[in-house]
């Protein structure tokens, strides 16, 4: 079986962790990559014990980085490849399900009274979730008044802000199906969105947007004291970007794919037209990125004041320079290691790992915080 593995391996000894049952896997499965995060509780807090990257195309007979449709049998195969080559022990796993299935939506309720509350959410999911309700599994929690209160005129009264997620039920009974063929005992599954913001985000980051771009699509997640406030998705992915380059250079799609990697938005310094190819896609994300915000401040909330970038896309050459100055705002880069503890010669390494790792890592945190 070919497949590439990036970055990974047994990071330190933990003794009998494992064998106690305190360590942790948290799984990603995207549409390009499978990535896995091991943790464990270290001494002061939850410590890293191994994490692993899988390209996905070779399982599809695909080039690296393509975007692939698997069937559960064969990502179950990915899935136990991958614990295999990063030493994962773990057998208590948690599951990020991708956004594509599920659905998130943020509404103001006409009450402040909680119990009126729990009886109106099924009525406005059937409302707002544009699918049966027999089809998905429905969550809700009420979102926090947040310290910095938004325009008043702009808040109806005696109203009460909610945040309904639902999981397509097919979805679930797949990824269980998944994770089985690996003998783990995933007890959470959790929406990307979530997952991401935990391991992105920071005490002083009070109100932020977070851009989590994978091979498919870039998402867009507006949070404010820590809390999901808005959502929102575009088409502009890292296969588009690639596909830009295999066609302005007229090379194969896995040749563009290792160059991206190479050179990213420094491309002017090797072929001035990989960034010319770029140019288009990347106007497209910064324009819907300008306009999520200026839908989500003209409703009065609070100003967004920095952009952190999360996912594969995050750690192309450039790219954060380059959105930093069309957007003029303070832009950073997801490292969701410094969640952890980790061994201090890995800094640099874990660093230009972060962003592709955001989900996975917010996920086993999740798992580590329920144990």
């Amino acid at each position: 079986m070919a497949f590439q593995i990036q970055k990974l391996g047994k990071l330190l000894d933990m003794g009998n962790d494992a064998l106690n049952g305190r360590s942790v896997v948290g799984i990603d499965i995207g549409t390009s990559s499978l990535k896995v995060i091991g943790l464990t509780e270290g001494k002061t807090g939850a410590a890293l014990e191994t994490y692993g990257e899988l390209q996905l195309g070779p399982y599809a007979n695909a080039d690296i980085g393509r975007v692939v449709n698997l069937e559960p049998s064969r990502l179950g195969e990915a899935l136990v490849d991958i614990l295999q080559e990063a030493n994962v022990t773990a057998k208590n796993g948690a599951l990020a399900i991708p956004n594509s299935a599920s659905f998130i939506v943020i509404t103001r309720f006409p009450t402040k009274d909680q119990q009126q509350l729990a009886s109106m959410v099924p009525v406005e999911a059937r409302k707002l979730i544009p699918v049966p309700m027999n089809e998905v599994a429905l969550d809700w929690f009420v979102i926090p008044e947040s310290r910095r209160q938004p325009d008043a005129a702009a808040v109806p009264p005696d109203t009460t802000p909610a945040l309904m997620a639902a999981i397509y039920t097919e979805a679930l009974k797949k990824y269980r199906t998944v994770v089985q063929h690996a003998g783990l005992a995933v007890s959470v599954n959790e929406i990307e969105a979530f997952s991401v913001i935990r391991s992105s985000i920071h005490e002083e980051d009070t109100t932020v947007m977070v851009l989590d771009m994978g091979a498919s699509a870039t998402k867009m997640y507006t949070v404010q004291d820590g809390i999901l406030h808005d959502t929102h998705r575009t088409a502009v992915g890292g296969q588009e970007l690639t596909m830009a380059v295999a066609n302005a250079l007229k090379i194969t799609p896995g040749e563009a794919e290792e160059l991206k990697r190479q050179v990213g938005f420094t491309a002017d310094q090797y072929d001035p037209r990989i960034g010319e190819a770029l140019k288009l896609p990347i106007e497209r994300l910064v324009s819907e990125v300008r306009r999520v915000m200026n839908r989500y401040e003209s409703e009065g909330n609070e100003k967004i004041t920095k952009i952190i970038l999360a996912g594969g896309g995050a750690g192309l050459k450039g790219f954060r320079e380059a959105m930093e100055q069309a957007l003029a705002l303070p832009i950073t880069v997801a490292n969701p290691f410094t969640k952890v503890e980790y061994p201090a010669f890995l800094e640099q390494t874990l660093v230009e790992a972060g962003p592709s790792f955001a989900v996975s890592m917010g996920v086993a945190l999740r798992r580590l915080m329920e144990r």
